[in-house]
């Protein structure tokens, strides 16, 4: 199965990736966005942002894993990881 990624509005094929390759994408992804949480509490602690803190930093952790500390059942990176290692190989 051929899938499309676009880039600059141009559909480019991409190969199908399998479960490992899937999973190690997220994982990757999911680190950059912790990385990227880390760099938004510095710029909101340095700035006293706490409007910042509450309404777009928590949204992002919630959104980056189970590990959040807050009250939520959003679905995040964890739950999709999840979802694809349980997935019936077809």
């Amino acid at each position: 199965m051929v899938q499309h990624s676009y880039e600059g509005g141009i559909a480019m094929p991409t190969k199908t990736l399998n479960r490992e390759e899937l999973i190690t994408q997220l994982e990757e992804a999911q680190a950059k966005l912790y990385e990227a949480i880390e760099n938004l509490e510095q710029v909101a602690r340095a700035t006293h942002d706490s409007h910042a803190d509450a309404y777009l930093i928590a949204h992002l952790k919630i959104l980056a894993g189970s590990d959040h500390g807050y009250l939520s059942n959003d679905f995040n990176l964890d739950a999709w990881i999840k979802q694809i290692r349980e997935q019936d190989t077809e």
